[in-house]
């Protein structure tokens, strides 16, 4: 799809529809790695590694966005990353 697609709201949409389906199953078990990595070195590198995924993929994603235009002028690749 988001190679096809070229209008920006529906690749938002697009995104947004699959962020919230795969957050359905996802928030439960990060929020129990989140609570053990409190007091457990394993579940903190877990989380950090889960973390940095997310950052990625984000990152990868603005970059997308920014390649083809979609990004508002004056909106930097690192704000997009943040938002996303």
């Amino acid at each position: 799809m988001r190679e096809r697609e070229t209008d920006q709201r529906a690749i938002m949409g697009n995104w947004a529809q699959i962020a919230s389906e795969v957050s359905s199953v996802v928030s439960p078990i990060e929020r129990l790695v989140r609570a053990a990595a409190a007091s457990d070195p394993d579940m903190a590198a877990l989380l950090q590694t889960h973390n940095d995924l997310r950052e990625a993929r984000a990152r990868h994603h603005a970059r997308f966005l920014k390649r083809r235009g979609h990004l508002r002028e004056g909106v930097s690749l690192a704000q997009a990353t943040d938002i996303l």
